[in-house]
């Protein structure tokens, strides 16, 4: 059952690996973006919860990639010593 999942996800892990750097890099430009526009403009709510969202969303693409990671390694068959560099 281990090895039948592993080789999908592996198989899938630089797609993965890629759409969840573009969704950290989104979510770093909004942080920039909002935190440029609190410093330019007066400061509203908006603007915060657009800073807080794209910081949510970077810190969580990372966790995700590092979790995707850790599932192959939980995964992989036995006897098998599979080295995963970012």
């Amino acid at each position: 059952m281990k090895s039948f999942l592993f080789y999908p996800l592996l198989y899938l892990r630089p797609i993965a690996n890629i759409l969840l750097k573009i969704l950290g890099f989104i979510g770093i430009f909004l942080a920039i973006a909002a935190g440029v526009a609190i410093f330019a403009h007066e400061p509203a709510s908006k603007h915060f919860i657009v800073c807080g969202f794209g910081v949510f969303v970077s810190f969580g693409s990372f966790i995700l990639r590092q979790k995707y990671v850790s599932v192959l390694i939980a995964l992989q068959p036995e006897g098998m010593n599979y080295t995963f560099f970012d």
